[in-house]
């Protein structure tokens, strides 16, 4: 459903690629027709390419026309570039800034953006190009979660210290698809073609996935016995995993993870 009730003037200060898949998911989202874009300068190719594709997309030439044009500034730069980036712009008291930025969550990034009173943290991933995935938001902004309405699953938290333990979850994405990529190689190493390879694998793990939305947050063991049989398929291979200590390892390395990130906050 498009929101009919206000316009979005919105500006991403570090067209990388990660601003550029926000961009992409705002100018293609059921909300694309109220949304207009300024894009800084940052990244000349990007900026240019997101500017042709979009008529609603324009580009500035600085950063600071890029807060000028904008009620909502995402702050979209590699975090070590942050302080100097920020440092010399105007922000405006009414405006809402969004970090987008690892390590710069609303109560670090607030002073630097003063006064600008409306300040959050949000954390999406690649696929928000695709209008899938989580979006994490910290904290909760009335009119950020009304703005990515429709590019994925906003996943509003209370605690600063939360993003950083998602954040560590999502160290998980190359891992996925590294295990794909093994039975994949795995299938083809026994004669199937690589294409009904892939298909076949994809189609498993998507509709694994799907499965996945409909179970109890308090049933996840449950749906791990719900796919096995004694003595099955299924279950000699994730107890060969857990004899190895696969899953253990994950965790801990999670957990360490989520230490050191903790230590440098």
């Amino acid at each position: 459903m498009k929101d009919t009730h206000v316009r979005f003037r919105v500006g991403v200060v570090g067209v990388g690629v990660i601003g550029a898949a926000v961009t992409e998911s705002l100018l293609t989202g059921p909300q694309a027709d109220a949304i207009d874009v300024a894009l800084s300068p940052r990244s000349t190719e990007l900026t240019a390419q997101l500017s042709e594709r979009f008529e609603t997309a324009h580009a500035c030439a600085s950063n600071q026309e890029v807060v000028d044009r904008s009620d909502v500034v995402i702050v979209a730069v590699r975090p070590e570039h942050v302080l100097e980036v920020c440092r010399p712009l105007a922000f405006r008291e009414e405006q809402v800034v969004v970090s987008l930025a690892a390590g710069w969550p609303a109560s670090t990034l607030a002073p630097l953006v003063t006064p600008a009173v409306s300040v959050c943290q949000l954390i999406p991933l690649p696929m928000i190009r695709l209008h899938s995935g989580p979006i994490v938001l910290q904290p909760r902004v009335e009119v950020v979660e009304r703005l990515f309405r429709g590019c994925g699953r906003l996943v509003a938290l209370e605690e600063e210290s939360d993003v950083i333990t998602l954040s560590c979850a999502s160290a998980s994405m190359s891992t996925f698809f590294a295990l794909q990529a093994r039975i994949v190689e795995w299938v083809t190493s026994q004669g199937v073609g690589i294409d009904s390879a892939k298909e076949y694998v994809q189609e498993l793990f998507v509709g694994l996935a799907h499965e996945m939305t409909a179970i109890p947050a308090d049933d996840l063991a449950g749906v791990v016995r719900a796919h096995e049989t004694p003595g099955g398929l299924n279950e000699q291979v994730r107890e060969a995993l857990d004899a190895m200590g696969a899953f253990d390892v994950v965790a801990r390395q999670l957990d360490l993870m989520r230490r050191e990130r903790l230590q440098h906050t």
